[in-house]
């Protein structure tokens, strides 16, 4: 990595074109060569972490219910492409231990725990197994942890105190008093919403020695002018649904990797 290159995330892998949070949306990312898979876990039933961002099924399988509801089993038996089209009908949910095995030698990962803040009450059931397949295959380097939950990342630092996590912060107001505060308590990472990042704040948090990643793209026809807007805030790297046509605009500026 040059000190040039923008760090591109791919949100729920290349989830702008391809059903979200399926090892096809995720290997279309890989395929472009972005930077990290930003994903979503959940617990099934009988204890295996799957990827899925919502807790219940119905807006992206064909299932209903919670998550927890139903077993691994159950889970992989459901369709999780078709509702993003027909063509996409067959994909599945994957689990987390699946999506490891098929990418940990070409990408990172940046796993959200969904937490109690965002109205999810087994983020701690979730969590355990998930940094228990981390550890198990020593992908520590290569993986980040996010939430808005400050206590889903103490949680995890706890489990390893050299983790690296990093605060959602998506709430305007005292964001360098947070700031200090992530840093003491040892997360190492700030990503702001657009609306919250200012350059001067992207500076305090690279002062604190914070990564800071920031979001654009989630939709095609301002995404541009986001993109615009992150570099000069001096942001470390962009998340968006739309990797490909990110990748596109950092590389005629000069920031994309060689």
């Amino acid at each position: 990595m040059t000190a040039n290159h923008v760090l591109v995330q791919a949100h729920r892998g290349y989830s702008g074109v391809y059903p979200e949070n399926t090892m096809r949306s995720f290997a279309e990312a890989v395929a472009l060569g972005v930077d990290i898979l930003e994903l979503d876990i959940h617990i099934s039933s009988d204890g295996v972490v799957v990827v899925i961002h919502d807790d219940n099924l119905d807006r992206t399988t064909n299932g209903s219910g919670p998550v927890i509801g139903k077993t691994a089993a159950e889970l992989k038996a459901l369709d999780a492409g078709v509702w993003r089209g027909p063509e996409f009908a067959g994909e599945r949910l994957p689990t987390l231990d699946e999506v490891l095995n098929r990418f940990s030698n070409q990408v990172q990962f940046n796993i959200e725990i969904k937490s109690v803040t965002s109205g999810y009450p087994y983020w701690y059931e979730t969590l355990q197994p998930a940094l228990a397949s981390i550890d198990q295959r020593n992908l520590w380097s290569r993986c980040m942890f996010i939430s808005f939950d400050v206590q889903a990342l103490l949680a995890v630092l706890e489990y390893n105190q050299d983790a690296f996590t990093a605060f959602l912060d998506w709430r305007s107001g005292q964001e360098r008093s947070k700031q200090k505060l992530l840093q003491k308590a040892g997360i190492k990472g700030w990503h702001p919403h657009p609306s919250v990042a200012r350059r001067e704040l992207v500076e305090d948090a690279h002062d604190l020695g914070l990564l800071v990643l920031c979001g654009a793209g989630k939709r095609l026809d301002n995404l541009e002018q986001e993109v615009e807007t992150c570099l000069e805030l001096g942001v470390d790297g962009i998340s968006t649904n739309y990797p490909e046509h990110v990748i596109t605009l950092l590389r005629e500026r000069g920031r994309w990797k060689c």
